[in-house]
């Protein structure tokens, strides 16, 4: 993990507060709402309270990946 917290993650056509948690940060895309954020997190393995900035970029790839994709994750 990096040392440094980024400030501003862009994630989903969306720039996300990078000092929020990973959940609360991705609820404010369009279409991702906290349920959502919570299953996306749980498939990557990521800590939902882990704040955003602090993400590795490997997780960060995984997280555009996740949202872009989300379809596929969520179970309808």
């Amino acid at each position: 993990m990096s040392s440094s917290v980024r400030e501003i993650i862009r994630i989903g056509n969306t720039d996300l507060d990078g000092k929020k948690s990973t959940l609360h940060a991705i609820a404010k895309i369009k279409g991702i709402g906290v349920s959502t954020g919570v299953a996306i997190c749980r498939y990557l393995g990521i800590d939902p309270n882990q704040k955003l900035g602090s993400l590795s970029d490997d997780q960060l790839k995984k997280l555009e990946w996740a949202v872009n994709n989300v379809a596929s994750i969520v179970p309808r």
